[in-house]
């Protein structure tokens, strides 16, 4: 279906990162809004969508070691201060 890059959880469409796309084909929002949230401290990822023979969308992002220890730490940092909040709540 694509495959291009995602920066910043955004997927691109530059023509420098766009290696395929479907002729026509749109991510759709539920996706888009996956990506957002889930890489959204990522700088640069290998991006694929591809759907099985059933229609089901599924992504595939290959990252760089740097983004995937960023990524890591933001998960991390983010429990850490949930379970502070829900003790101050207490």
């Amino acid at each position: 279906m694509l495959k291009t890059r995602i920066r910043k959880g955004e997927v691109s469409f530059s023509k420098d990162d766009l290696d395929f796309r479907c002729p026509n084909w749109e991510v759709p929002p539920y996706i888009v809004d996956s990506l957002r949230r889930e890489y959204k401290t990522t700088s640069n990822g290998k991006l694929s969508i591809i759907s099985d023979e059933k229609g089901n969308l599924r992504y595939i992002i290959k990252l760089t070691k740097e983004d995937r220890a960023v990524n890591l730490v933001n998960r991390l940092f983010a429990k850490v201060l949930q379970i502070a909040f829900k003790r101050l709540e207490a």
